[in-house]
């Protein structure tokens, strides 16, 4: 099993995006695989837990624990964050099965897991944060935000 590196700090390199959520509380995750659990405040959200932490392949991934979720019932355990360009770039089958690898965790351990048609969506928000802080560097005006509109066939809001 590779040891995982724990990131004391770091800043997404674009911008988080949602992978999946796992059926495994952080704390077991933690105590299997010998990483620290951390805690703060999430704006907005309240309490969270969970941990940093770097795959073998350098990808960052967010274990990701919202108190507030686990008490009302609506997680059984931490959502996995991951930068929004290396969703775009790997897929999320592939960057799920990383992270699965790298937790020594197997697919029945997943809650919930992105719709594979996502990665577009990250891939467009990852350009997007780079053009973002790139034009803040230059004192220019930032891009317009990338919303990907409804699949085919669904109706507008």
């Amino acid at each position: 099993m590779v040891p995982l590196e724990q990131l004391d700090s770091f800043r997404w390199p674009t911008m988080d995006f949602a992978l999946a959520t796992l059926g495994v509380r952080v704390d077991d995750l933690a105590r299997r695989r010998g990483f620290r659990v951390e805690a703060w405040e999430e704006d907005g959200l309240g309490p969270a837990r969970g941990a940093a932490l770097r795959l073998p392949s350098g990808r960052p991934v967010v274990l990701q624990e919202l108190q507030f979720a686990v008490d009302a019932g609506t997680a059984s355990g931490p959502a996995l964050l991951v930068d929004a360009a290396d969703l775009g770039a790997v897929g999320v089958g592939p960057l799920v099965g990383e992270v699965l690898a790298a937790l020594d965790l197997g697919p029945d351990a997943l809650a919930w897991l992105q719709e594979p048609e996502a990665a577009a969506e990250a891939a467009a928000r990852g350009r997007w944060a780079l053009a973002y802080r790139a034009a803040r560097e230059r004192g220019e005006p930032p891009p317009e935000f990338p919303f990907v509109g409804p699949p085919d066939g669904a109706p507008e809001a």
